[in-house]
């Protein structure tokens, strides 16, 4: 069975530094898909081979997971985990304040619904990332990883 693990989190929560920290800390294949609909499709059809082979695999990015799992509802034996970054709402204001307030409200829906959805599926892990360091973040999430594909990780040592 072949492991999947989808990484997500709203805007400014640091997915695309995280998944540059995986692919230094972890021996298996990392992808990033931007928010758009149809990267997510292309990223699902190039890394049907990989599934096929049974590699696990990471895909971070703005995904929700009952999309995630219409596309991989026709893959037989895989196995789907799904991590969320947390970004408290005041920290999330923050980071988005140049955005249109329309927009921001649209996120902080999105953030609750998808935070939502994941703490529903199984093996779930929701990493709350107030005052962590980029390395400490992506440490945990490897260390989740390691967990279910021990044989693949490898963590490095941080202080």
């Amino acid at each position: 069975m072949s492991p999947v693990f989808i990484i997500t989190g709203p805007k400014g929560a640091g997915k695309t530094v995280l998944v540059n920290n995986l692919l230094n800390k972890l021996t298996l294949s990392v992808h990033h898909v931007q928010n758009a609909q149809h990267s997510l499709h292309n990223t699902f059809s190039n890394i049907q081979n990989l599934i096929a082979s049974q590699e696990p695999i990471v895909i971070c990015g703005e995904l929700i997971p009952s999309e995630v799992l219409l596309l991989l509802q026709k893959v037989e034996d895989v196995k789907t985990y799904y991590g969320y970054l947390k970004v408290q709402e005041q920290d999330l204001l923050t980071k988005l304040e140049k955005l249109a307030e329309t927009e921001i409200k649209g996120i902080l829906k999105w953030t609750t619904e998808v935070e939502e959805q994941v703490r529903k599926t199984k093996q779930h892990k929701i990493l709350d990332t107030t005052g962590k360091t980029e390395t400490q973040i992506a440490d945990e999430i490897a260390t989740w990883i390691n967990w279910y594909s021990p044989k693949l990780a490898t963590i490095t040592a941080t202080d």
